[in-house]
């Protein structure tokens, strides 16, 4: 929960980019942990959880596509956004 504390994870301070909220403030606790869930809420609506993946061979390959479906889902509007927020960004009001 890097961003939380400082608005970037390693990864975004090595090539000098910081999440803040739209209003150009610190991100803070709280949108930091609506960025890191809200993916996972998605996945638990569809009835995606790890115990779906582990209830047989035919369902595995199933519930792996759709993981990386809804994973390409909130990364897709990344391409259109002139801010580039993916869904995660835009359901915790950051950029």
């Amino acid at each position: 929960m890097a961003i939380g504390r400082f608005g970037q994870t390693i990864g975004k301070y090595l090539i000098g980019i910081k999440v803040i909220a739209a209003a150009g403030q610190p991100a803070g606790w709280g949108r930091a942990v609506i960025r890191v869930f809200s993916p996972w809420t998605l996945w638990v609506a569809l009835g995606l959880t790890p115990r779906s993946f582990a209830e047989g061979p035919v369902l595995g390959p199933v519930f792996s596509s759709l993981l990386w479906l809804v994973g390409a889902a909130y990364l897709l509007p990344i391409l259109w956004d002139p801010y580039c927020r993916g869904l995660h960004d835009r359901a915790a009001g950051t950029i």
